[in-house]
């Protein structure tokens, strides 16, 4: 059938508006990042190279406390861990922040480029998938981090959280990113600096587990053919209280940790591995990895509640106890005993 002049102009017309169209919308999705000014790629590579400073400054909010000696120690290991691997299962009683310093210390391992592929593994998925939704909220909503890391933060917060704007979007020579985000897992882009060099943090993965869930043969592919295997697990406090007393569920997860968890990296090489613990009871999984007798091939440290109770324990310790219990017995609070503590501080 023939077509008239008019409806063959129509067509051109309509093809062309498609392919300015799909221009239009390969265009939008182009991401492109502006490199930091001089002075803050000279503090960024100061702060580099001294963790501690790196998680004051970047996770202020986080860390508005001095570090105890036993965080600093802590700290320590897992910078041991990063750059020289090894096998480290440290124990601190709940509340004292480890996780939140782990949170952060495996962001600061990826951004750095210390560590590629970082596997997080909580007692529970629950509780690793909100490791991941840590992450992501750190790269898409932290300025002082856009500041110092517009390389990986722009890229994040162009996809305003969403997988979908993820999966589609381009870098400035219309290439993939390679970015990343999942329930549970989270991959850099794959990006050139002014000069065309790669970054150190290039395609970079944080990937989230509960211990029982799937863990075995983690591997990805990355944007330049590579592949990719675990090179740095976290074990944030790898047992909950139901499953530290029962012997059947420790036992499960002992192996679990030396097999499936320690396989991680592969045949041939060795995972650098670090467990954030608490022991509950006596015998349980925590208690296990810190016995240099039952796994010697861990370095197992535990750190206490309390270093050191004060010397004096029956005078003036046990008339604050005395009136604390009796006020808050009888329903009156604890204004007087914390006077009676005031009044005596110093001794």
């Amino acid at each position: 059938m023939e077509i008239s002049e008019r409806e063959r102009a129509q067509i051109e017309k309509n093809i062309k508006f498609s392919k300015m169209l799909t221009a239009a919308r390969r265009l939008a999705r182009i991401v492109k990042h502006s490199e930091p000014e001089v002075k803050i790629l000279k503090k960024r590579k100061k702060l580099e190279a001294d963790i501690v400073k790196w998680l004051r400054f970047f996770g202020d909010d986080a860390f508005n406390l001095p570090f105890s000696p036993a965080h600093l120690n802590i700290i320590e290991k897992l910078y041991t861990a990063m750059k020289k691997g090894g096998l480290f299962a440290l124990a601190m009683p709940r509340g004292h922040g480890k996780s939140t310093i782990t949170k952060w210390a495996a962001l600061y391992a990826l951004l750095t480029g210390i560590r590629k592929y970082v596997v997080y593994i909580a007692a529970t998925s629950e509780l690793a998938n909100s490791f991941i939704e840590f992450v992501k909220q750190q790269l898409i909503d932290n300025d002082v981090l856009h500041e110092y890391y517009p390389h990986i933060t722009t890229y994040f917060r162009a996809t305003e959280g969403k997988a979908i704007k993820a999966k589609y979007q381009l870098r400035a020579d219309g290439e993939p990113s390679g970015i990343v985000l999942h329930k549970n897992l989270v991959m850099f882009p794959d990006v050139l600096d002014s000069r065309g060099e790669v970054y150190p943090s290039n395609s970079g993965i944080i990937e989230s587990h509960g211990l029982t869930g799937a863990i075995r043969g983690k591997w990805k592919d990355t944007t330049t053919g590579k592949v990719l295997r675990p090179d740095f697990v976290i074990l944030d406090d790898p047992q909950d209280r139901e499953s530290a007393e029962s012997e059947a569920q420790c036992n499960m997860r002992e192996r679990i940790i030396m097999g499936d968890v320690l396989g991680l990296a592969g045949v041939k090489k060795r995972i650098t591995a670090v467990m954030l613990c608490t022991v509950i009871r006596r015998g349980d999984l925590a208690d296990r990895f810190l016995d240099h007798k039952l796994h010697p091939e861990w370095q197992g440290v535990r750190y206490k509640l309390i270093e050191k109770f004060p010397d004096e324990q029956d005078g003036l310790w046990e008339d604050y106890r005395k009136i604390y219990r009796e006020d808050v017995a009888e329903g009156k609070g604890i204004k007087r005993a914390t006077e009676f503590y005031k009044g005596h501080k110093e001794a």
